[in-house]
């Protein structure tokens, strides 16, 4: 594994720097997306995966995953929709305290299921499902 981290890093790191534009960012998506690695390692031996391919696609979503985690957590973005009589109207992602820290902690922290898990005193199923839901709340917010 040391091998492909001295082959590839330089190049993810890269990849994941266009995305977050910032060292401190991109280091720590970098250290996400080895750490993955190393706890999917089995999988590439089993199911013979490419492991650059594999690295370029996640290096890319654990980079987006950051990017919009920060951007919601520090920023609370505001978008401006059309109402059906012309008339601009401001809509304002509404997060609780509570999902912007699990946001922070999962996305920019890269922390894994057990640590939060043990963070929020919560099952590793009920994060995940609150993960999700906080997903689906972004994704109608961009709609």
């Amino acid at each position: 594994m040391s091998g492909i981290y001295d082959l590839t890093s330089s190049h993810i790191y890269g990849l994941i720097y266009r995305v977050v534009d910032n060292e401190n960012g991109a280091t720590r998506v970098l250290k996400a997306v080895y750490r993955r690695l190393w706890e999917q390692r089995h999988e590439f031996e089993r199911k013979s995966l490419e492991p650059l391919d594999w690295l370029r696609a996640t290096a890319h979503r654990y980079a987006m995953d950051y990017k919009t985690a920060k951007s919601i957590i520090c920023d609370t973005p505001a978008i401006s929709q059309k109402k059906s009589d012309g008339a601009s109207q401001q809509q304002k992602l509404d997060l609780s305290e509570e999902e912007k820290m699990l946001l922070k902690h999962a996305y920019l922290e890269t922390e894994s299921l057990a640590d939060l898990s043990a963070r929020f005193n919560n099952s590793e199923e009920r994060i995940a499902g609150k993960l999700e839901l906080i997903n689906q709340k972004i994704k109608r917010f961009g709609q």
